[in-house]
């Protein structure tokens, strides 16, 4: 992430794409977690959070395209600084912005997404079996995905680093991050969990169509100042 700087110390034409993995990476992940515990709901937990996890790649993918088609470039810091030379991608693509914003939620598994741990129906889902150390490292490393989740939408949507003033360019993309952060719990604590069928459902139904809308109106050159 550029936090510091116009570009991030590992900069690199298509790091978007890396950072796409990673978060493919984590369904994996959590999966075989799940499934190597051995208990029947860490097996269900794990084949919900795959199931989910997948369906929500692909609009994830398509909102993360917006900002590349409109800087013509794969790389984050590319994006950001284009956005400085132009007008936040926030207000240019709007619906790029929510879907991403959704996608993010269900790939972090936050409510109402949280239907892989489910305490009512699952326990605790594919974490089940996890305890001590291991426990502590999964909800440290479900932060820490909260925070890169945060601030790839700020260098993507909101400007990236940029000067304000007289604050320093990284208080500024800090803000920002932080800001994400606050409308994800606020997201978060308003809404209640939905069932398995209807976050699939809502995905194939809304989500996506507006993806491909937006890109569609990218290419026709609505959404590019």
């Amino acid at each position: 992430m550029p936090i510091a700087g116009s570009t991030a110390i590992a900069a690199f034409e298509g790091d978007l794409v890396f950072i796409l993995f990673i978060f493919a990476l984590m369904i994996i992940t959590v999966f075989l977690g799940g499934w190597s515990s051995r208990n029947r709901y860490s097996q269900l937990g794990g084949a919900r959070a795959m199931l989910q996890m997948i369906s929500f790649e692909i609009p994830l993918a398509l909102a993360l395209s917006g900002p590349a088609i409109a800087a013509k470039s794969l790389s984050i810091s590319v994006i950001s600084m284009w956005q400085g030379t132009s007008t936040w991608l926030i207000l240019l693509q709007p619906i790029g912005f929510v879907v991403l914003v959704i996608c993010l939620m269900a790939e972090l598994e936050t409510a109402p997404f949280n239907i892989p741990e489910s305490e009512s129906e699952v326990v605790a889902g594919w974490r089940t079996e996890f305890s001590g150390r291991k426990f502590a490292l999964i909800r440290l490393g479900k932060n820490l995905e909260l925070v890169l989740a945060s601030a790839l939408i700020a260098a993507l949507y909101l400007g990236g680093i940029q000067d304000l003033y007289f604050i320093p360019a990284i208080v500024v993309f800090l803000i920002k991050t932080i800001a994400v952060v606050l409308l994800i719990s606020f997201l978060r604590a308003i809404f209640a969990r939905l069932r398995l069928d209807q976050s699939i459902a809502g995905m194939w139904k809304y989500l996506l169509p507006l993806a491909i809308l937006q890109i569609i109106l990218i290419e026709l050159g609505i959404g590019i100042a």
